[in-house]
């Protein structure tokens, strides 16, 4: 009987497939099962899968004939998981040769913890390291961190199977790229979770990974997550400092929803945020930076009708906010006066700004711009 097992979702990786699998296979820890969930790949994924279950008799592979998505598929391997510890793989990481024995050993020795996780070095598309994703590493900040932002790297934690079978035996399957917060929300609200360092995982940020390309989605349900803990944790008036971070997220994914042009999405996501907090669209919150973090950076334009529909339906509820929508304009304006290189086009880029922000207009340096532009 396996003292591990590892669950492995994977769709349509035939590039990294089979370096997280060997990575799985190189482990120090022996005593493992590897349980690989097919979840209709349509490339040759599967092909690989099966090349390395031949030859190690360790890996358990279940064959999805449609797509069901992370959390259904992972669900089906947690149905034939025997290991007394649990514990995740993605398809396009990569786990250090000692991940296992140093997560265990850690809960060997601290047996008042029931899941631990690790900060992982952050790789590029071609493996190599990019920076350093570190996470923090108490119990205790760890769960008063948790409902602000996600402080673990979900495919890193391992935990004792009787404890997910506490906090919920089974990923929510109706939060997609949020389930490993859900997860986490789940088992901090019972018990203590903790983080080792240095890294023991390699987390792969490539064009199709979730964080780039389903964003709204992920922030929405997170908002979601946090208010599910929130009526499982209190039972009456929940804390304001708490509320106002589902408020947060779901203006987060009403900005993301608004750029994306999903209008419905959107408004629904704005109603949730006012309801949690009133407040929330009050010049002086946070707002500026969440447009700030979540606009294109590399293009201009696209940045002017990111902001455009952004603001479009939040100055009807607070007109002090088209000051702030100017501003913004107003800088996209400049920055593309200062790519321009041809004359016309950058004092046209120099006369929008003015338009939106006319206090331009005690600056020498813009109207010395406008004016050589002109003349020349």
């Amino acid at each position: 009987m396996p003292e591990l097992s590892v669950l492995l979702s994977v769709l349509n990786s035939e590039t990294y497939i089979g370096e997280a699998i060997q990575s799985v296979l190189n482990q120090t820890y022996p005593s493992f099962e590897l349980i690989i969930v097919n979840d209709g790949s349509t490339d040759k994924t599967g092909e690989i899968i099966r090349s390395y279950a031949a030859k190690d008799s360790r890996i358990v592979v279940i064959e999805l004939e449609f797509n069901l998505g992370t959390s259904k598929a992972l669900n089906e391997g947690l149905k034939i998981a025997r290991g007394t510890f649990i514990t995740r793989q993605d398809g396009d990481d990569r786990s250090l040769p000692d991940r296992f024995e140093k997560q265990i050993r850690f809960l060997e020795e601290h047996p008042h913890i029931s899941a631990v996780g690790s900060s992982a070095y952050i790789i590029d598309a071609f493996g190599g390291r990019t920076t350093l994703d570190f996470l923090v590493n108490e119990p205790e900040e760890i769960r008063r961190t948790l409902p602000d932002k996600m402080c673990l790297c979900g495919p890193t934690i391992l935990l004792r199977k009787s404890s997910f079978e506490t906090a919920g035996y089974f990923y929510s399957d109706d939060l997609s790229f949020s389930e490993d917060y859900d997860f986490c929300l789940r088992v901090s609200e019972k018990f203590l979770i903790s983080n080792i360092y240095p890294p023991v995982y390699e987390y792969r940020i490539h064009p199709d990974s979730v964080s780039q390309s389903k964003r709204y989605v992920q922030v929405r349900n997170k908002a979601i997550a946090l208010e599910r803990s929130l009526v499982r944790h209190y039972t009456d008036t929940s804390p304001s400092q708490l509320l106002s971070f589902i408020a947060r997220d779901y203006l987060r994914a009403y900005v993301l929803a608004s750029a994306s042009k999903q209008t419905g999405e959107a408004l629904e996501c704005l109603h949730k945020a006012l309801s949690y907090n009133p407040e929330v669209l009050h010049v002086n919150g946070e707002l500026p930076s969440i447009v700030s973090r979540y606009s294109p950076k590399t293009n201009e334009t696209e940045n002017i009708q990111f902001i455009e529909l952004v603001y479009k339906e939040l100055i009807p509820i607070n007109k002090q906010l088209n000051k702030v929508k100017n501003r913004f304009l107003a800088k996209s304006y400049l920055i593309q006066a200062d790519k321009s290189k041809e004359s016309n086009r950058q004092t046209a880029n120099l006369i929008a700004a003015l338009r939106y922000s006319p206090g331009l207009l005690l600056n020498r340096g813009v109207i010395k711009r406008i004016i050589k532009n002109i003349f020349t």
